[in-house]
């Protein structure tokens, strides 16, 4: 499909313009974008951190994206061959099983004397990346053709134009009639207005870009992480669980609090449904970090999940309790209810010295219009 878009473009004469790419494996899964490196060495430098990741790739992620994209980085592959994209394209899903495939090409000039720029529909932020990946079309308001592939939807095409006063019934650039051509079944969409204010340059790109990297590395590594730490504590299975007596756990709410009291974490005085817990701790930086518990409102299990509230937005991780994790531990008397607490401290420890600091540092300071809230989540 992308070959056919760049035939298309050439056919009318359009100047070629900048291509972006994204391709993202299955979670958990570096499968397709090993398979790209593979056949194409000179992509590894599109890999998070860059340079060399031939093999063992754990983010499964391939993207060209700058600074002004979801998660971009500031590579950049002006001149790249565009056969050799479009060769990848052809090869997706068969060849190079990813789960999804990105491409835009653009700003692309429609129209000789008129110069493109770049504008998005967000709303203008400092932390927030003016353009998504998942959400293009609503968010690149640019003369541009994007194409999406997804593994469980197939193929999406976007082509937007702009004009100065938005008349639906201008006529058409030779470059987007001959799209229209190619694929008959196409809809134009209803004219969005773009304010002014809207146009996007790298001088007012979002700082911090780099956090969305930092934290998918956490992620991704937090249990090969726990299993360095060496918990005191084995916590038993859903199946050996099973066979221990239940006995009733007591002040759930009070021995969470208790149990991370010694390291500065206080209890939310919101309020907060059964079987939910929360309890607050303000981060070194002046941002805020959270504990969330779900040990339900009748069962007996324990999930944690830890925040880091920053003006990006909250970010957010799930702490293991024991290696191998567990999706959920099984609590069925105290001594197993305390030993997951006990464990999930030092974790929790950890990812304050580790992923935490490391976000804060990739922020900065705190801006000053940013409110982290109180303790009434």
């Amino acid at each position: 499909m992308l070959a056919r878009v760049n035939e298309c473009l050439a056919m009318a004469d359009v100047a070629e313009a900048p291509m972006r790419f994204c391709f993202v494996d299955h979670p958990g899964s570096a499968a397709g974008c090993n398979a790209i490196i593979a056949k194409f060495s000179n992509l590894a430098r599109f890999a998070p951190g860059g340079g060399g990741q031939t093999a063992g790739l754990q983010s499964g992620r391939l993207s060209n994206l700058g600074p002004l994209w979801d998660g971009g980085a500031g590579c950049s592959a002006d001149g790249f061959p565009h056969e050799t994209l479009a060769e990848i394209a052809g090869g997706i899903p068969n060849q190079f099983p990813v789960a999804m495939a990105f491409y835009v090409i653009g700003p692309v000039r429609w129209i000789d004397g008129i110069e493109p720029c770049e504008s998005s529909m967000r709303m203008r932020s400092a932390f927030v990346p003016p353009f998504s990946v998942r959400a293009p079309a609503l968010t690149y308001m640019t003369p541009s053709v994007v194409l999406q592939w997804y593994s469980a939807a197939g193929s999406r095409l976007f082509v937007t134009e702009q004009t100065p006063s938005g008349d639906a019934k201008s006529p058409l650039p030779a470059g987007i009639k001959a799209l229209y051509g190619a694929y008959p079944g196409a809809a134009a969409s209803k004219p969005m207005a773009v304010p002014d204010g809207n146009r996007v340059t790298v001088a007012n790109a979002p700082v911090s870009n780099d956090i969305h990297e930092i934290h998918a590395r956490h992620r991704a590594a937090i249990t090969a992480e726990v299993e360095k730490l060496n918990l005191p504590h084995v916590i038993p299975g859903p199946m050996e669980a099973l066979k221990l007596v239940p006995q009733p756990l007591g002040s759930i709410r009070g021995t969470i609090v208790k149990a991370f009291a010694p390291d500065g974490w206080k209890k939310a005085t919101g309020r907060i449904p059964a079987g939910s817990h929360e309890i607050w701790k303000p981060s070194p930086g002046g941002r805020r970090l959270q504990l969330h518990f779900d040990t339900g409102s009748w069962s007996r299990h324990v999930i944690c999940i830890m925040r880091l509230v920053t003006e990006a937005g909250p970010m957010r991780i799930i702490p293991p309790a024991s290696w191998p994790p567990q999706a959920q531990y099984s609590a069925p008397n105290p001594e197993v209810f305390g030993h997951i607490l006990e464990n999930l401290r030092i974790v929790v420890k950890h990812l304050e010295a580790t992923w935490a600091k490391e976000m804060e540092e990739a922020l900065g300071p705190v801006p000053p219009e940013f409110k982290p809230g109180n303790e009434e989540l």
